[in-house]
């Protein structure tokens, strides 16, 4: 069947029309695609990479509180403890570094502790003492 533009003087210029819209909304949409998934992959490496910093201080502030478990065991009642250690920019950040002492069935055995450290809030980094150089007895 062949459709008479007489009767639609118009009907080319509205096919054109919405041929034009079709094309300008497709390449609309792709370059959207294209902003979001390029933010997205940005926001996806300041993450990784805020995230394996936060790594590296929480693993140099275990570190810290293993060297002083060597010297001997924390005191009875105090267990957090905040330390300061420096992150990939040099900015010294304040971390909680916690010990737990774990329970020994076997009496002969020494006894195993556990260091965790996480990021310290500002509460915790004024509230909490400071790591002390060594866990070892004073002697007089």
């Amino acid at each position: 069947m062949k459709v008479h533009t007489a009767a639609f003087p118009d009907a080319r210029a509205g096919q054109a029309l919405l041929l034009v819209t079709m094309i300008v909304t497709g390449v609309l949409a792709v370059m959207g695609l294209a902003w979001r998934s390029t933010g997205d992959a940005a926001l996806a490496t300041s993450f990784s990479r805020r995230l394996g910093e936060l790594a590296t201080v929480e693993g140099r502030a275990v570190a810290a509180g293993v060297r002083r478990l060597e010297t001997g065991a924390p005191p009875e009642g105090a267990t957090r403890y905040v330390v300061r250690v420096p992150n990939v920019s040099g900015t010294l950040v304040p971390v909680v570094v916690e010990y737990r002492r774990s329970a020994s069935r076997d009496r002969g055995k020494a006894t195993r502790w556990q260091v965790r450290a996480r990021a310290a809030s500002r509460r915790e980094a004024k509230r909490l003492p400071p790591l002390p150089e060594t866990f070892a007895p004073e002697r007089d």
